[in-house]
């Protein structure tokens, strides 16, 4: 990869995922994340498809809160990547928001 298409990536690795217009909030489960916020992590688990990007790109975007976002992937499965991934996250907190659909 160039120099320029692995930034391009790495920007969508730690980007909020753009949210479409028809958005169906789910104003109960942000409130339930938004009175849980005394950790360090927010963890959500449930099957494929059931909505927990969103969720979370939702809460990000209405919080306040600071946040990091990292999108993981197969290609992730490595310590040493992961361990690259979270430095960055570490010192560049803020999501990067992209534009777009």
């Amino acid at each position: 990869m160039s120099l320029s298409a692995d930034s391009l990536f790495l920007k969508t690795k730690i980007a909020l995922p753009v949210l479409k217009n028809n958005l169906v909030k789910r104003k109960r489960l942000l409130q339930v994340l938004q009175e849980n916020t005394n950790g360090r992590l927010t963890l959500i688990h449930a099957p494929a498809g059931y909505g927990k990007t969103t969720l979370m790109a939702e809460w990000v975007r209405s919080s306040g809160q600071a946040s990091a976002w990292i999108s993981l992937d197969e290609r992730d499965n490595d310590p040493a990547a992961f361990g690259v991934m979270s430095l960055i996250l570490w010192l560049w907190p803020t999501p990067i928001r992209l534009t777009g659909s």
